[in-house]
């Protein structure tokens, strides 16, 4: 027994004793030649926090200056984007996206002399329109990813790309400076053979051929979006043995039509947005088991949805919006109940609003919006499955009945657009209360009643114009610090107007019977103000002579009350005003012939009021008036 312990001792004592021998003590250093390369690259650059803010616009990574980590003496292997070998200390990865690089750099530039490097990262800098190195990345001949998105290049993508034959990874997109004509495309295709993933999003391709596309049999992934494509895209095109992910929208010359599909292909997301195809959705559609993305809005296509539809039971996200699409929605469509985003928006479909959607538990953004949908209203949420709700849109369809109690309880509810509709009833008191609701559009109903006090502040957009709605404005609305947009036009409504609101864009109380005088809310809102519509109501007084030279304002429509003394002369610091209506009032003053020096100002009605006096030769004779 003893003898059996130490063999098995001694057999533990040579394997750690091999392992030692073969793992280095310590990871080697940065070779001091690569070192000093990227030391020199540095040089070459200024940190700017803007050459990255798409990084956090589109919530990419955080931007940092990578960069400023890079100091001379110290190992290079330890510095923020470099990747090196472990065993040898080469350098073989460099990320820097979003490192707030602003300059240009030169094709003789020191970051193409490390000659190991397999990755490559420069996405979201600012290269301030640098040309496409021509000389440079065929030195690496060891690259397999290459990633140049927004990194501001400029110019031909020249033919030595298609040397980088270990590519499997390219992504030049974003950069609507470059372009990449048919011969080296052509190459590009013929040489890299081992490309799983190209992306040239926004790049110039308009010479390119669709077929040519059809010799990279390796790709899974592939987008075109934005290119200027053109051409009839090749049915094989959707049939790449590999291909999981294919986005070609945004062409508007490209056409086609939908090929069949088999039940073997592993398309996960297909994108077809605004391009110019035609013809009907197949059936075999539904043949597309895996997939969880299908964007196909405004494509020009038509017909009845086929049923088959309802088979994609993985699908996440459904455009099928801005096409000419009839009849009802298929029952089918029921069994998608993996759906988060649903768009059926301006088409041609009909039927009770109630048939189907209400099954469809986790959906958040929901547009029904410009068809023929009918129905009461409150069948859409008969089960109180909806509760995921981030945007509804039903807007410009038949629906009527009052406004559904169940909307109560979508505590998740950023947007509601029930606009052009039949909807009757008051707005109930909680419909203010809704603690996300952020736009809320309720315009061209038939909706009585009281404007009820608002709770809420977190609402941005408010349209309840266009109604039946009576009663005094109440103040609370003027309260909302993050209301922009206003719009109580062709109500009832009467009483006093009183605009304590500072964060205003566009205020639209036209047509109903509110009166005042105006102080109140050019005085305190004229900062913000763009749009300010004011006609056909019983304001009285004179326009206050309190515009300041930061006056935003670009329309103001005061016609039809009864407003009186001159137009106030301060009106010309307001130097982005493009529409001032000031007609059918009782203004008394002479021709404000001043006004000719705001070169924007292009619509101007004064009729039916008080001038008097000649009208001066003017120096400019309003240049934006025909």
């Amino acid at each position: 027994m003893g003898c059996s312990i130490w063999f098995n001792l001694s057999q533990l004592f040579f394997f750690i004793l091999s392992f030692v021998q073969l793992t280095p003590s310590r990871a080697q250093l940065c070779p001091q030649d690569q070192s000093f390369a990227l030391l020199q690259f540095k040089k070459q650059f200024s940190f700017d926090e803007s050459a990255s803010q798409v990084c956090e616009f589109r919530n990419i990574i955080p931007s940092y200056p990578k960069l400023k980590s890079w100091k001379n003496g110290t190992d290079c292997c330890s510095w923020d984007g470099v990747e090196c070998d472990w065993r040898t200390g080469n350098v073989i990865g460099l990320d820097l996206s979003c490192s707030c690089l602003y300059g240009t750099i030169h094709p003789n530039s020191t970051l193409f002399l490390p000659p190991y490097i397999q990755r490559l990262n420069l996405a979201y800098n600012d290269f301030v329109s640098s040309p496409f190195p021509s000389n440079s990345f065929d030195r690496f001949s060891k690259l397999t990813n290459l990633n140049l998105s927004s990194s501001g290049f400029s110019g031909q993508i020249p033919l030595e790309i298609s040397e980088l034959s270990n590519l499997v990874s390219l992504d030049l997109s974003s950069n609507s400076q470059l372009r990449l004509e048919k011969a080296g495309f052509e190459l590009l295709v013929q040489n890299l053979t081992q490309l799983r993933e190209l992306n040239l999003d926004e790049v110039n391709i308009s010479s390119v051929i669709p077929r040519s596309l059809l010799n990279l049999t390796s790709l899974t992934f592939l987008s075109l979006v934005s290119c200027e494509f053109l051409g009839e895209v090749p049915d094989q095109l959707f049939q790449l043995p590999n291909l999981k992910k294919l986005d070609i929208g945004f062409n508007k010359a490209l056409t086609g039509h939908f090929p069949e599909f088999n039940s073997s292909s592993p398309l996960q997301s297909l994108s077809l947005y605004h391009i110019n195809f035609s013809g009907e959705l197949p059936d075999s559609i539904g043949n597309l088991k895996f997939l969880n993305v299908l964007s196909i809005g405004s494509c020009g296509l038509s017909g009845q949805i086929p049923p088959s539809l309802g088979n994609l039971t993985q699908i996440s996200s459904l455009f099928l919006d801005r096409n000419n699409f009839i009849g009802k929605v298929p029952p089918s469509l029921s069994n998608l109940e993996q759906l988060i985003v649903l768009y059926l928006s301006d088409n041609h479909f009909e039927g009770p609003i109630a048939s189907v959607f209400p099954t469809m538990k986790n959906l958040r953004y929901l547009d029904l919006g410009t068809n023929n949908f009918s129905g009461q209203i409150s069948s859409l949420f008969a089960n109180a499955t909806l509760q995921q709700l981030v945007v509804l849109s039903l807007s410009y369809n038949q629906l009527s009945g009052t406004l559904p109690s169940q909307v109560n309880g979508l505590s998740h509810l950023r947007e509601l657009s029930l606009d052009y509709n039949f909807i009757s009833g008051a707005i109930p008191s909680w419909m203010f209360n809704l603690p996300a609701l952020e736009s809320l559009d309720l315009s061209y109903n038939k909706l009585t009643g009281p404007i009820n006090e608002v709770q809420f502040n977190s609402l941005r957009y408010l349209d309840l114009g266009s109604n039946k709605l009576y009663g005094n404005i109440p103040s609370s609305i003027f309260q909302l610090v993050n209301l922009t947009y206003l719009d109580l036009s062709s109500n009832n409504l009467s009483g006093i107007v009183s605009c304590n609101a500072n964060s205003l864009g566009i205020l639209i109380l036209s047509r109903n019977n509110l009166s005042g005088v105006t102080k109140h809310c050019l005085r305190k809102l004229s900062r913000s103000l763009l749009v300010l519509d004011l006609q056909k109501n019983n304001f009285y007084g004179n326009i206050p002579n309190t515009f300041t030279k930061n006056c935003s304002l670009e329309t103001v429509n005061l016609n039809n009350n009864a407003l009186r003394g001159p137009v106030p002369d301060s009106l010309v610091k307001c130097r982005s005003l493009q529409v001032l209506d000031l007609g059918n009032n009782k203004i008394k003053d002479t021709f404000p012939y001043w006004l000719e020096s705001l070169s924007y100002l292009h619509v101007l009605i004064l009729q039916s009021n008080r001038f008097y006096g000649p009208i001066t030769t003017f120096m400019t004779q309003f240049p934006s008036i025909t």
